[in-house]
């Protein structure tokens, strides 16, 4: 038998000698920078995107240090550019957040003598004006420079340093910087290096948590502000009722200085997912990653919208970022133009954080984020055509759903012919001069003005419909994106959406020609029901949807949708649009909450558009060695978790299987591939059927377990031979225990899991001598623990039909003895059960691991396997390297 737990670490010796500086960083990516061992030696001077050192753009704003000055507020006459986004914590050589601070360390030196003395440089002339290096000094950090001078004390002692950024990676900078570290004693100088680079921004997908909605701050009395905090007001309950405990951020779009002035003819826009998009960076850190938010300011300048992250959203571990151009496009440099689809793999390519895509073309007009997140060098952006729509925004038509499937995320998209069919159903069910919006207040358009609009030919565009051009244009989107990802029909969903041409012409009043998403009125002075015939931009082949769209609402959770109530006309008492959609996000795996967002839909946008969202950060990005090493199947299978610490146990639970195969079964690792038996347990075969070893994996608490069974001779010496494992930590739970004991008894808490324990064990554990619930907890999770491996040996699941009538006495968790003084015995349906050996093992720091193993029916009782192998630890990097040396994928 072969045994393997998950994590720990392996120190090896390393030594220097005189005159050898050593210095290291985190080139392994394991949150550390060993200076014991030599896991961070190796490659340590050459930089790739699979091993390397990283560090932070250290340019949050500290207790809001720099945004709550007075002479930081205000528009561009009062604050320019250059000073806003220049203050911020690396802005000059204090150390203000250095829990943001990548380490990095030098082996002490020995045998120097009292004249020698070193020193710190950054090898790359613009690298030296972006990067700072800080050392240890008591309680705080000191800046180090290139002329720096490092006494043989400190050399000798070995130094404690910090590093970190002052911008990002950017088009002009590639974010690399190579550490110098010299040493000079006499007449003799060496040098040793070490590779770093800045951590790239990321894009949130939707597989990624929620964590904060952010809208705009409306407080204006009008009718139209009033409509708006209502729209903002229900989300904020939604969210409340699913559970979520930060409600909504209202921030000011606009310095208040600015926008109360009597002067001032721009409002305050609405439309916050415009003028940043929320990102990450992060690193390896001793706990977990260390994560700086990043909001990335649009570059366009109209309305000083890119001064908005910075002097309202920054904050400790929360910086901005400004990409400053003359080259940006209106509209399209908005961030409600970028999307991410979630991670996937095709053709070799990989883009486990997901991947971004803009509205543009490649060739002509196209946003300047584009070149500034291809710059990260992690999720190429791809162009999808957006050219049709009245500003040209991927939202308007497009998202990606998290799924329950094995690649993991599905696409809504509109679809206009669906659409035009709902808008004819209204029609001939007589509602012909009836209103078309069922809202009260609505807009006074009729169905068969509606239904005009839809079917209007238009000549400049060859007498095609909007409809059937939106569907041209929608489609050929759905064709790229099954190109570059694989996605199937089957996992496209559509949603009705009917379009009508922005150059339709019918009634309006003055008053709503001067309604629109660039409104230069205050909307005080304008109706909130305008005849929706206008859009924000006429153009030559530009259309609008007739209802607010679907598509443009917050993917709340996997299975949570809110979307724009579509106040379609209502048919035998059902809103056919709404119905529509619900049952379309049904089929997609959604409850659907509509909210009415009618304010914002007549100022052409909805709830997408006016609302931002930071996700869940927490997942190590870097991992890209540990991803590529499983095939296409396996990672859709580790991507459908949604929550990361699930994600991880499912990559390492595949890890572990892969190489216990690999090593045992003697095959390359891209051959070390497992399917299901007819149990459904993992197995491994030879293409002759022959089965070198059994082997079983549990996970619980961050810690992923394997036991195997080797066979000298390939091959199962019985049918009935077979092996199972489980794996607890009754720690995770105890303060969730502790307190169901405390409220309800421990008889009651015995009872609530009294489906997975046989009467006498219910029994037995309600009547343990010992009074603390902590000994008792033992008692049940040691059972729990036994009873798991058990009914996993047989291939069978926890709440097998025959699972009462299992029964395991004398328990007693690792290193005690069991009340009645005995050993344990295992019985079913009355009769002992001798063919199985069931252990029950401590393992690390509050863990229980428990194997079981039936021999079967043909076992003579020779060669018997060992089972007293202890479990052999192993870190991620031992894994990846041993695995990498099997061929790898």
């Amino acid at each position: 038998m072969r045994a393997f737990a998950f994590g720990a670490v392996l120190a090896i010796s390393h030594a220097t000698s005189i005159l050898k500086p050593d210095i290291r960083a985190d080139t392994n990516r394991d949150g550390r920078v060993d200076i014991k061992g030599s896991t961070d030696v190796h490659g340590k001077d050459t930089w790739t995107n699979s091993a390397g050192a990283l560090f932070l753009a250290n340019i949050g704003d500290t207790n809001r240090r720099c945004s709550d000055r007075k002479d930081m507020q205000g528009g561009p006459e009062t604050v320019s550019d250059e000073k806003l986004m220049g203050c911020h914590d690396a802005a000059d050589d204090i150390q203000r957040s250095p829990q943001y601070l990548a380490p990095m360390r030098t082996v002490p030196l020995s045998n120097l003598s009292p004249r020698a003395f070193g020193s710190i440089s950054i090898s790359e002339e613009q690298s030296r004006k972006l990067v700072r290096i800080f050392r240890r000094s008591g309680d705080g950090w000191q800046i180090v420079h290139n002329d720096t001078i490092l006494t043989v004390e400190e050399l000798a002692k070995g130094l404690e340093l910090g590093i970190d950024a002052r911008d990002g990676r950017k088009p002009t900078w590639d974010g690399k910087a190579t550490v110098r570290f010299s040493v000079t004693d006499g007449n003799q100088t060496s040098t040793d290096k070490v590779a770093l680079r800045v951590a790239p921004l990321l894009a949130h997908h939707h597989l990624q948590k929620v964590e904060k909605v952010i809208a705009p701050n409306v407080s204006e009395p009008d009718p139209w502000s009033t409509m708006t905090r209502a729209t903002f007001d229900d989300i904020d309950i939604i969210m409340q009722r699913e559970g979520f405990q930060v409600p909504i951020q209202h921030i000011n779009t606009m310095p208040l200085e600015v926008a109360q002035d009597p002067r001032t003819t721009i409002l305050p826009t609405e439309w916050v997912q415009d003028q940043f998009e929320a990102t990450y960076m992060s690193i390896p850190g001793p706990s977990g990653p260390v994560v700086m938010r990043i909001m990335v300011s649009t570059s366009n300048l109209w309305r000083d919208d890119h001064r908005v992250a910075f002097q309202t959203l920054r904050d400790t571990g929360i910086g901005a970022m400004y990409y400053p151009t003359d080259k940006f496009v209106p509209d399209l440099d908005h961030f409600g133009n970028l999307e991410t689809i979630p991670p996937y793999e095709l053709n070799g390519k990989r883009y486990p954080t997901g991947r971004i895509i803009l509205g543009g073309e490649e060739e002509g007009l196209k946003p300047v984020a584009t070149d500034l997140f291809r710059a990260q060098e992690v999720q190429d952006p791809l162009l999808i055509d957006s050219m049709w729509l009245p500003v040209g925004h991927v939202d308007e038509f497009l998202q990606f759903l998290p799924a329950n499937t094995s690649r993991g995320w599905s696409i809504m998209v509109n679809d206009p012919h669906a659409g035009t069919r709902l808008l004819w159903e209204a029609y001939e069910a007589g509602l012909g001069p009836s209103l078309f919006y069922s809202r009260p207040s609505g807009a006074s358009s009729t169905v068969e003005t509606i239904v005009a609009a839809a079917e209007w030919a238009a000549a400049e565009m060859g007498n095609a419909t909007a409809n059937t051009m939106a569907a041209d244009r929608i489609q050929a989107t759905i064709d790229l994106l099954k190109k570059e990802t694989g996605i199937t029909d089957e996992e496209i969903f559509r949603v009705p959406a009917p379009y009508y041409w922005s150059t339709y012409k019918c009634t309006r009043t003055p008053q709503e020609k001067r309604l629109s998403r660039r409104s230069t009125v205050r909307r005080a002075e304008v109706a909130v029901s305008p005849d929706y015939c206008f859009s924000r931009r006429a153009g030559k082949g530009v259309v609008r949807t007739i209802v607010p769209p679907a598509v443009n609402g917050i993917v709340l959770s996997r299975s949570r949708y809110i979307a724009p109530k579509p106040w379609g006309p209502v048919v035998n008492g059902t809103d056919i649009f709404e119905k529509a959609a619900r049952d379309c996000y049904k089929k997609a795996g959604f409850e659907v909450d509509f909210v009415d967002d009618w304010s914002l839909f007549v100022d052409k946008g909805d709830i997408h558009c006016a609302t931002n969202v930071l996700r869940d950060a927490s997942a190590a990005w870097w991992k890209f060695r540990a991803f590529a090493l499983l095939p296409t199947e396996e990672q859709a299978n580790v991507l459908r978790f949604y929550h990361v610490a699930d994600a991880k146990l499912a990559l390492g639970s595949s890890l572990l299987k892969r190489l216990a195969i690999a090593r045992y079964a003697s095959v390359p690792w891209p051959a070390a591939s497992w399917s299901r038996d007819e149990r459904t347990k993992p197995v491994f075969r030879h293409p002759d059927g022959t089965e070198p070893l059994l082997f079983n994996v549990s996970h619980q608490a961050g810690l992923v377990v394997l036991v195997a069974l080797v066979f000298a001779d390939r091959h199962r010496p019985s049918p009935d031979t077979s092996i199972g494992i489980d794996i607890v930590c009754p720690s995770e739970r105890r303060d969730r225990d502790h307190a169901m004991i405390a409220a309800d008894g421990w008889s009651h808490y015995v009872d609530m899991h009294s489906e997975v324990f046989s009467p006498a064990e219910s029994s037995r554990l309600k009547d343990l001598p010992m009074p603390d619930a902590d000994t008792r907890l033992a008692y049940f999770y040691a059972l729990w623990c036994l009873r798991e491996a058990y009914v996993k040996m047989t291939g069978e699941a926890l709440l097998a039909s025959w699972l009462r009538e299992l029964e395991l006495r004398y328990c007693a968790p690792p290193g005690q003895t069991a009340p009645e003084g005995r050993s344990l015995e295992i019985w079913f349906r009355g009769a002992r059960v001798d063919d199985v050996e069931v252990q029950l093992h401590p393992l690390l720091d509050g863990y229980m691991v428990c194997t079981a193993m039936r021999w079967g029916r043909n076992h003579d009782g020779d060669g018997k396997p060992d089972t007293t192998v202890p479990f052999t630890e192993l870190r991620i990097d031992e894994l990846l390297t041993e695995a990498e040396a099997a061929g790898g994928l």
